[in-house]
C-alpha cells in the first residue's frame, strides 16, 4: 500500500495520472486535490485477487500458506 500511496501523491504533485484500484482511491482521495477519476467501470479493468490455502489435513510436509 505504501507504494500505491506514494505513487498517487507523486501523480497529484506532478498533475499526472496513475491507474489505481478503487479501494486505495477511496482511502486517499481526500488528500489528493489535483486528481480525479478519468475512467472506470470497464470489465477489463477488474482486478481479481485470489488466495489458496492448504487444508489442515492436507499433504504432510507441505507448508500451509496461512501459517504465521
Amino acid at each position: 500500500m505504501d507504494f500505491m500511496m506514494a505513487t498517487l501523491k507523486r501523480a497529484d504533485r506532478k498533475r499526472g495520472y496513475f491507474m489505481i484500484d478503487s479501494s486505495t482511491w477511496a482511502a486517499a482521495r481526500k488528500d489528493l486535490g489535483n486528481l480525479q477519476i478519468l475512467f472506470m467501470g470497464d470489465r477489463f479493468l477488474v482486478n481479481t485477487y485470489n488466495a489458496l490455502t492448504r487444508p489442515a489435513d492436507g499433504t504432510a510436509g507441505t507448508p500451509s500458506l496461512t501459517a504465521a
